[in-house]
């Protein structure tokens, strides 16, 4: 009987701090980290969040910039920092792209940062410059199969030069990829004739669109886009395997108290499921869908293996 009752006790004393630290967190000042520099999207789109968790919490939430290595040394920032959910890391699907092909990177993407929150998520576009023919899917195609065809990216390593393999794979073709520094280099080139195909997210490309200097092909996901609803996806115009959608969202250290994982996935709900965010995402060319931490956890091992798959394919390294 005794033996029942200590274990008795035992649980309620673990459910009574698990309960405990939930209501305590955040205790201090809270700071998210976005592996990329001040000004593009991941930057808006975490200064988005801070705002909205401020005013939750009632503390303060801090964004620090930590670019560089393609990811790697914000994220390894959040992965060696102290596990109490205070350090945060903010960051899109490049996060994923870039653990895929780096092999001496100081943390596992898989092991040492756990997932908790989806942000938003939004879809990319397959455009060409406007000195290429094609118009349509299967123009391109053909085009690429007839000529030889340059497509830009933000560096070995990034989303978009992810997806150019993915369509080269896809679509059984042999583009080269020409890598930058960052979209707006990439930007300037497919302008000037220099490159033929980007795959960016609709937020990079839809002034080039609007300007009439890019043409959109085909959005890469499994739905059109509600802000180019004429823009027929990939799989519309006979590709599969196009469909993964780009992913912004929340991870924090390995080790972080599960009460901790739970309170912030639920803040970050609060916060995006508010009046107005979905217009400040619609901006973006993105939109939020809520998820819980084991949910976007499979979300997010699945594309990292998917990713770890196609590197190994394309030989992406580096």
């Amino acid at each position: 009987m005794n033996i029942v009752r200590r274990a008795l006790g035992a649980i309620a004393f673990i459910a009574v701090s698990f309960a405990a630290h939930a209501e305590t967190y955040p205790s201090k000042q809270v700071t998210i980290v976005v592996p990329f520099a001040p000004g593009a999207s991941n930057d808006i789109f975490a200064r988005y969040l801070a705002d909205g968790l401020e005013k939750i919490w009632k503390q303060p939430v801090i964004v620090e910039n930590k670019p560089g290595a393609g990811t790697a040394i914000g994220s390894a920032h959040v992965a060696k920092s102290a596990p109490d959910g205070h350090t945060i890391l903010f960051t899109s699907g490049s996060f994923l792209t870039n653990s895929a092909s780096q092999k001496n990177l100081p943390f596992d993407a898989k092991t040492d940062l756990v997932p908790v929150a989806l942000f938003a998520h939004g879809q990319s576009v397959i455009v060409v410059g406007a000195h290429v023919k094609a118009s349509t899917l299967p123009e391109l195609i053909a085009e690429a199969k007839s000529r030889e065809m340059f497509y830009g990216t933000n560096g070995v390593g990034s989303m978009p030069h992810f997806h150019g393999e993915l369509f080269n794979t896809a679509a059984g073709l042999k583009l080269t990829p020409v890598h930058y520094k960052g979209g707006a280099e990439a930007f300037v080139d497919i302008v000037g004739g220099r490159t033929d195909i980007y795959i960016g997210t609709v937020t990079t490309v839809i002034g080039g669109i609007k300007g009439n200097q890019l043409k959109p092909i085909a959005v890469v996901s499994g739905r059109r886009s509600t802000t180019l609803p004429d823009v027929a996806t990939a799989t519309e115009g006979g590709i599969t395997g196009m469909e993964e959608d780009q992913k912004w969202g929340v991870y924090v250290p390995a080790g972080t108290p599960a009460a901790s994982v739970e309170a912030l996935n639920k803040a970050v709900n609060q916060v995006m499921s508010a009046p107005g965010s979905a217009e400040f995402l619609e901006k973006f060319g993105s939109e939020f869908a809520p998820m819980t931490p084991e949910e976007f956890k499979t979300a997010v091992h699945t594309e990292l293996d998917m990713w770890t798959k196609l590197a190994a394919e394309r030989g992406i390294a580096q």
